[in-house]
This record gives C-alpha cells, sequence and structure tokens, in this order.
C-alpha cells in the first residue's frame, strides 16, 4: 500500500467568525457558498441539511451559522480529514451554539437518519465505484432538495471516464486501486440524476467547465448542481433492473 493517499492532502477551510482562518487547508467554504447560493426556499435558516462528504467540516459550520441544522457525514472511511479537524469543530460548535451533528459512519449510513430538506453531495460521487447507484441511494432518502457536485469529462457525448485513464496525476490514486471513480460528461450527469427521480436539474457554475478546470481555484469540483426530488427510487430494485 502507498504510504500517502494524496487525495487527502486537500481540506476544506475553517473560518472563525471575524473569517480569520484557524484550520488551514485548499477548499474555500466561502467559495463554495457562492456557487450554492441558496435553496429554494430562499433561505438556510431552520433548513435540517445532510452534509454527505463534508471533509473538514468547514462548509457544513457556514451553513449552520446561516441557521441550518446540519449533519455532517463522512464517507471516507478512514475519515482522514474529518478526524483532522473534529476538535476544532466540538470548540466551535460549543463557542457559537451551533447546531451540527458530526456522523462517523459512511454514507450508507444515512438511511438511518431522519429525513432532511437539503442534502449536499460534494466532492465524493466519483470516488465510488458504482456511481448511480449512489445517485439511487441519495433519492431514497427523500430530500426535498439535493446540491451535488462532480468532476466533468470534456467529451460531449453520455459516457463517463475511469480517473485512471489520465486524467490524473500519477500517483494521485494509490496504486492497489484497479479503477478509480468516474467523471460523467455534463449530458450523462443530467440525465443519471433524471433517472434517480430528481427533476428541475440545474447547472450552477456560470459556463460549463471540465475537469481539471473550475470556476474558482478554491473550488473542490468542475461542475456543480442543484435538483427537485421528484419522486424517490427503490435503489435495491434498481440495481437489477433489466434495461
Amino acid at each position: 500500500m502507498d504510504k500517502i493517499d494524496k487525495r487527502m492532502m486537500v481540506n476544506q477551510l475553517i473560518y472563525d467568525l471575524n473569517k480569520k482562518v484557524i484550520f488551514p487547508g485548499k477548499w474555500d467554504p466561502y467559495k463554495i457558498l457562492q456557487i450554492l447560493k441558496a435553496p429554494k426556499s430562499g433561505s438556510w435558516k431552520d433548513k435540517t441539511v445532510l452534509d454527505i462528504g463534508a471533509n473538514t467540516g468547514g462548509l457544513s459550520i457556514e451553513i449552520a451559522r446561516l441557521g441550518a441544522n446540519v449533519t455532517m457525514l463522512e464517507p471516507d472511511p478512514l475519515g482522514r480529514s474529518l478526524g483532522m479537524s473534529i476538535s476544532f469543530i466540538k470548540e466551535i460548535i460549543e463557542t457559537e451554539k451551533l447546531k451540527i451533528t458530526i456522523i462517523k459512519e459512511g454514507l450508507f449510513y444515512a438511511n438511518k437518519l431522519k429525513q432532511h430538506d437539503i442534502i449536499l453531495f460534494l466532492g465524493s460521487i466519483y470516488h465510488f465505484k458504482y456511481p448511480h447507484y449512489c445517485l439511487d441511494f441519495i433519492s431514497s432518502l427523500n430530500p426535498k432538495e439535493l446540491f451535488i457536485s462532480t468532476q466533468i469529462s470534456n467529451i460531449d457525448d453520455l459516457t463517463m471516464q475511469n480517473r485512471l485513464s489520465g486524467m490524473l496525476p500519477k500517483g494521485h490514486i494509490p496504486s492497489q486501486f484497479k479503477l478509480g471513480g468516474y467523471h460523467p460528461s455534463h449530458k450523462l450527469f443530467r440525465l443519471m440524476l433524471t433517472s434517480a427521480g430528481f427533476r428541475n436539474v440545474h447547472h450552477l457554475n456560470d459556463v460549463e467547465y471540465y475537469y481539471p478546470a473550475k470556476q474558482f481555484p478554491e473550488l473542490t469540483n468542475s461542475a456543480y448542481y442543484h435538483a427537485i426530488l421528484n419522486k424517490a427510487v427503490d435503489p435495491e430494485a434498481e440495481k437489477i433492473k433489466f434495461i
């Protein structure tokens, strides 16, 4: 096994109330919020938010500061990013009386939680071997709204590229992984979302960016989307559906 997993060498910044950085990182929650803007209702206040892929918690903290009740969940099975920042988060929660719950289990623990108004699934889907199953699972959690981001390939077709097909720097993914997750095209990703029961899929970036390009260097991904759940699907039934 490689000594260092380079995917975990970048983290979300954490700011204090005076916008001073108290935990260093590369991804800026303010820039991410600039892209996400606000939920359909126009405000994060009093919304229940499940942040899947919470990383170090920087974005969860900022959304909680806007009045949301946030549940943080990090799919990384080793909890590396969250493990580094959890003491900072707990201190912020106590000092500012924020409504944040930290869940240390992975993605598929989420079906044991209560329903949330909004799910954030940012910077995570391309780390899974079966991305479409993940979208079906997210749908089954029955959120009213979804914010999701991914890396997008520049192929203008209904295709996706494996991340080991020359898209990433050599050594970025540890050598024990024979598949590296997938980057879909814009067209395919929109269809994947609608197939998972979502509607009104809206691209949030100013223009279409393709990996490795991003609207801001402080963003995690090349493409951000918002969608409304039309009808939840059954991920287990979808998994064995013959097409």
